[in-house]
């Protein structure tokens, strides 16, 4: 279900490489599940596609960030990362930060069920990726 049939077909197809990312790193000990594994790196995959088409017909180079999972903590350019801090975007090491119990959290604790809110959470997280490659970072960060 979810996203999959926007993400890159059926889930149970033998073609389920399309949309993924060489950019999603695990780091010892997280404890995604591969479905999850899965999941996340299509979405992120999709919005490397997305913003490497915008910014080429800008004819401007798109630096992809990379996608963490993690458990726990994990170190970062910008200090210790937590889960309890929530996913994050690292400036300093271009990198998204997500502890994969925060797929668990959109649901039991926002009540955002289902794949779409996980999607709109990665999105988000380029999104500022995108604020700092254009140079805006540190206005957003300054309001």
């Amino acid at each position: 279900g979810g996203l999959s049939g926007v993400l890159g077909g059926n889930p149970s197809s033998s073609n389920n490489n399309a949309y993924q990312s060489s950019q999603v790193t695990r780091t010892n000990g997280d404890k995604a599940s591969q479905e999850q594994v899965s999941f996340v790196s299509k979405v992120f995959a999709s919005t490397e596609d997305y913003w490497t088409k915008q910014f080429k017909d800008k004819g401007l180079t798109y630096n992809k960030p990379t996608l963490v999972l993690y458990s726990g903590a994990t170190q970062t350019a910008c200090g210790t990362g937590q889960a309890s801090a929530g996913p994050f975007y690292c400036p300093g090491d271009q990198k998204l930060y997500l502890d994969i119990s925060f797929y668990d959290e959109l649901s039991t604790k926002y009540g955002a069920k289902g794949d779409f809110a996980m999607a709109y959470v990665i999105a988000h997280e380029v999104g500022h990726h995108i604020q700092n490659e254009i140079g805006t970072m540190e206005d957003y960060a300054s309001a």
